[in-house]
């Protein structure tokens, strides 16, 4: 068996933590290394966007490259852009963003939740009487994310107003990316990417998506499936 290298011993200690993230300092302190050490692993890790570690506001480092271990910093990071900056921004109101509990996963089949879920008024609302939309919202690491992840988004997001898929920054050229793009367009499936999930500057919609405005039936299953067993994010 290969030895694990530094890089890979500092991304699965953090992806144990809570949020997985922790000071530099502490991180060092339980891996037994010196802080210098720990920042030249952090510096190596910057020539692999895809390794998704980073140092977060306040020094404290982060790692955003797996859902491994249950609800994580990077569905944290995402869920605090959307209420703080992209909702408002695009004047959404009264902004809720909750994650999905996996508890409620199981015996409900594959794709039956999505990651996040936001509740806002538009901007205008057509009638008074007007419920708020439901943004459905796939959360997708540089290992997590492919075609699959627009399937799994419209599945996932069936009875929902908006689905959506936010994604790390990937190539944007050859055959795998038209197959995305194609299938997105084709369910109406919004795309955003980002460099950096905490830095809302990064983020870059790609493709809005389709309004459903359909069964009410749906919107009731959806509610009744997931918004019943939502989580504070």
């Amino acid at each position: 068996m290969a030895r694990r290298t530094n890089l890979e011993i500092l991304c699965d200690w953090l992806q144990r933590q809570p949020l997985q993230q922790a000071s530099l300092r502490r991180s060092a302190s339980e891996l037994s290394w010196d802080v210098e050490k720990v920042r030249r692993v952090v510096d190596s890790a910057k020539l692999n966007p895809r390794t998704q570690l980073n140092f977060g506001r306040g020094g404290v480092l982060q790692f955003r490259g797996s859902e491994r271990y249950g609800p994580t910093g990077l569905y944290s990071d995402v869920a605090r852009i959307l209420r703080n900056y992209w909702g408002p921004k695009r004047g959404l109101r009264e902004i809720e963003v909750c994650m999905t509990a996996r508890a409620g996963r199981r015996g409900q089949g594959a794709w039956a939740h999505p990651d996040l879920v936001m509740l806002a008024f538009p901007r205008r609302r057509r009638s008074v009487t007007d419920e708020k939309d439901i943004h459905s919202w796939e959360v997708e690491t540089h290992a997590g994310f492919d075609l699959r992840s627009v399937y799994q988004s419209h599945a996932a997001g069936r009875g929902s107003t908006f689905s959506w898929v936010v994604f790390p920054s990937i190539s944007k050229t050859g055959a795998e990316w038209e197959r995305i793009d194609w299938a997105a367009r084709s369910l109406g499936i919004g795309l955003i990417e980002y460099s950096r999930p905490g830095s809302y500057t990064t983020w870059k919609v790609l493709l809005e998506p389709e309004r459903r405005d359909g069964d009410p039936e749906d919107r009731s299953n959806f509610e009744t499936l997931v918004m019943s067993r939502l989580l504070p994010a």
